[in-house]
């Protein structure tokens, strides 16, 4: 799931077999990239994994960060990713 642009974030998506089971999400990301000469370009060559949510509860009960997410953390909330 995301944009059509190979160089933005991504979220792809696991189903199982069972029509009644968890889905499981894993946020990919390739940094917060920089303007050089009018393009947009990642930080990252291959997408980072901040985060996975896993299960039916509620978001805030089955999203998590990964260690590289929890290390890509912003100290302020509002902001994106740092890469």
């Amino acid at each position: 799931m995301g944009r059509t642009n190979p160089l933005c974030g991504k979220v792809l998506a696991y189903l199982a077999e069972d029509p009644g089971g968890p889905i499981v999400f894993f946020h990919l990301w390739n940094g917060s990239g920089s303007d050089r000469h009018g393009a947009w370009l990642p930080e990252l060559v291959e997408p980072a994994l901040p985060a996975v949510r896993f299960g039916n509860d509620p978001f805030s009960e089955t999203f998590t960060f990964t260690p590289e997410g929890r290390f890509r953390q912003p100290e302020d909330p509002g902001s994106s990713f740092e890469a």
